[in-house]
């Protein structure tokens, strides 16, 4: 074994002949400029770098349907169309930079697709008949859109910015017109069929009617010391409710749906209810109320009288209420959706359930309902017969977990959350696509010497329960090799796990992290369980065997760095890591020093068996769970802000570059083995290469 503190000298003696050559290089004319020049040939000088290559199009996280069947889809990475089949039509636009989707709306006439951004702050209009981008529109950050609407003519759309109203009455070329100012809070408002935005005036007993000329404001008679919470309108703006609700809080207050003349506001008829009435818990048609409770739904005619009382499948605690043409459609939490037609009032199943939704709307026939799921899957319901009318995979990869290329450089893996697993070629495309288990693949990894393929799920599957299974595959068979680990309950105190695998250099070994706080360590080629390493009840952040193969180090969320002798798996060194432990660590060449990222995202150069800290990168901070080291040594890669990755020099911790082009934030980075590229996965659900080129 190497003593402590031996590299150390090693880098202290070079940093001194380093300052000599430099001196006599500058100083000294009949200098041996042979040996200066070998002496400097490991020191990076720069690195720049560009966009090689993209897979994947992205998770779908909206959409919304016109009544010819097409669907208009917000991803991760950009905005498309799906035809009435299902595929993928035309591509309107790719972002290019860090980006969170707040809305997406149609017009009444399925002519123009609006798409707000909050990162950055901006609307896209886009031109369905032409299917082309028509205008990108900058906003003020402070004016940050959160929901819009078109106007019930289709000619502009009105927006919250923040706590108040803008409007672009005429579409993209003006506004944005304020509606209202900052004195007062905006409850949710409607579009009267005239085009007049009528909108909650928040603890007042008053509406806000506003459009791009004036604004007026109209009260509301006898309802006492209630005030007005938000707004619902029927089809076509010609049905107008509001809710009031009187008390201190959700939880004593006790709400009313007061039915309005669309003109002269007065009220029409009421709705008493005995509780708080949250939001998204009730909607209009032009026929009747419906209040979705915990366990029904209460359906009340325009005029106020009970109708009748809908049964929920399950729990509705999380559930949106949804208008449709004659009835009513609830979308709850597991992703199961059920519609009520009016004629019967009989229950129509659309979806079982089992996969979470994160958006639904419904199309302007009130007939249709366009759901993305957890993962990206679109699909578009026919209300009428219950059927799936569209179903599109197109953007249904989930987030993209980790990267791997294989010592030939020839091949990249990459994982996802949604359980797919892929293998691509060099120029990004697929070779190979496995698995559609709805598991989350949390890391994948080839052997350097026989290539199989090896992924780790880190799957919750209960309170105190994981599935931490690795299995092996040959992605030349494409078969599995063999399957270890696997699920398990009861692991007291553990809140996060993430699967890590690790293979010797020499490809014998294969070493797996476990949701028990244990390291496996198991015959690379056949699985066997050759040893079991304790942790002492701390969760695993990662570990990494050093390139000579002699020593396997694996870092503690309680702060704990554990170092182990391959030779016998005795423990040759413990220390403590800054607070929080270290997510993720790299080994360098030298088999003496790691990379090391903090919970702070500080990144550092670290002694393997003492944990003395040699060297901080600069403009680090970016909290990361994976890093990487290029195999010579000299570069650094790690994640870092706005869903950017930055290069680093191991010799001095100079910041070298920034690649930009991922949506989202980079889960994992992998560098080709002659260092002229790097690999990235993103939760934008894409994978990315790199090309680089180091200065020396």
């Amino acid at each position: 074994m190497r003593e402590p503190g031996e590299h150390r000298r090693l880098r202290g003696a070079l940093a001194v002949a380093a300052s000599t050559a430099l001196l006599v290089g500058a100083c000294s004319s009949d200098s041996d400029d042979t040996t200066a020049t070998d002496f400097f040939s490991d020191i990076v000088l720069g690195v720049s770098a560009s966009p090689a290559g993209v897979w994947g199009d992205g998770r779908a996280v909206m959409a919304t349907s016109a009544t010819d069947g097409t669907v208009a889809v917000a991803t991760t990475t950009g905005v498309h169309v799906l035809g009435s089949d299902g595929q993928p039509a035309s591509t309107l636009h790719r972002f290019d930079e860090t980006t969170q989707l707040a809305a997406i709306e149609l017009s009444p006439d399925d002519g123009t697709l609006v798409v707000a951004t909050s990162t950055p702050s901006r609307l896209l209009w886009f031109d369905l008949v032409a299917q082309e981008l028509q205008h990108v529109q900058d906003l003020d950050v402070s004016a940050a859109i959160t929901a819009l609407t078109f106007t019930s003519d289709g000619s502009g759309v009105v927006a919250a910015t923040g706590a108040n109203l803008s409007a672009w009455p005429d579409g993209p070329l003006s506004g944005p017109i304020p509606l209202t100012d900052a004195g007062a809070s905006i409850g949710r408002w409607v579009v009267r069929s005239d085009g007049i935005v009528v909108a909650p005036v928040a603890e007042t007993d008053t509406l806000a009617l506003v459009d791009e000329n004036e604004t007026s404001v109209v009260r509301l008679e006898s309802i006492g010391a209630a005030t007005v919470l938000d707004a619902r309108a029927g089809p076509g703006g010609d049905t107008i409710a509001v809710t009031v609700g009187e008390g201190q809080d959700a939880l004593d207050r006790r709400d009313r749906i007061l039915l309005l003349d669309p003109q002269t506001f007065a009220v029409r008829s009421e709705i008493a209810l005995d509780r708080a009435v949250p939001p998204d818990s009730w909607v209009v048609n032009d026929a009747h109320v419906a209040v979705l409770g915990s366990d029904a739904i209460d359906v009340f005619a325009i005029d106020g009288t009970p109708v009748t009382e809908l049964t929920v499948p399950t729990d509705a605690t999380r559930a949106e209420l949804l208008p449709l043409e004659s009835g009513f459609a609830l979308v709850q939490a597991d992703g199961a959706i059920t519609a009520w037609d009016s004629a019967t009032w009989a229950p129509l199943t659309l979806d079982a359930g089992g996969v979470s939704v994160r958006d639904a709307a419904v199309d302007a026939s009130g007939r249709a309902i366009t759901t993305v799921g957890f993962y990206g899957d679109v699909t578009r319901w026919d209300t009428t017969t219950g059927t799936a009318a569209l179903q599109s995979g197109a953007f249904a990869l989930g987030e993209a977990t980790s990267v791997a290329v294989s010592s030939s450089g020839d091949r990249i893996g990459v994982a996802s959350n949604s359980g797919r697993v892929a293998v691509l070629d060099r120029s990004l495309a697929d070779q190979w696509v496995f698995g559609s288990s709805r598991v989350h693949v949390g890391a994948v990894e080839f052997n350097p010497v026989s290539g199989m393929l090896a992924t780790g799920l880190a799957e919750r599957t209960g309170e105190e329960a994981f599935d931490d299974t690795v299995a092996s595959w040959d992605p030349v068979t494409q078969s599995e090799r063999f399957r270890i680990g696997g699920e398990s309950e009861d692991v007291a105190g553990c809140s996060f796990f993430y699967n890590r695998i690790r293979f010797t250099g020499d490809g014998a070994l294969l070493a797996r992290t476990s949701h028990d706080y244990t390291v496996a360590v198991v015959d690379a080629e056949t699985g066997a369980e050759l040893q079991r390493l304790s942790t002492e009840d701390s969760t695993l952040l990662d570990i990494g065997f050093t390139p000579d193969d002699e020593l396997l180090v694996a870092t503690r969320d309680n702060a704990a760095v554990t170092v182990w002798d391959t030779e016998d798996f005795s423990i040759a060194a413990e220390y403590r890591s800054p607070m929080g432990g270290y997510l993720a660590i790299a080994m360098l060449p030298d088999a003496a020093t790691m990379a090391a990222a903090d919970i702070t995202g500080a990144l550092s150069l670290v002694d393997v068996m003492t944990g003395e800290i040699l060297l901080d990168f600069e403009a680090a901070g970016t909290r990361t769970t994976s890093i990487a080291v290029s195999d010579d040594g000299l570069l650094l890669a790690a994640p870092a802000a706005d869903s950017t990755i930055g290069i680093w020099s191991t010799e001095d911790g100079r910041r070298l570059a920034t690649l930009a082009g991922h949506t989202a934030d980079v889960t994992d980075v992998a560098f080709a083995p002659d260092g002229t590229w790097l690999a990235s996965s993103s939760l934008d659900a894409t994978a990315r290469a790199w090309d680089l080129t180091v200065e020396i």
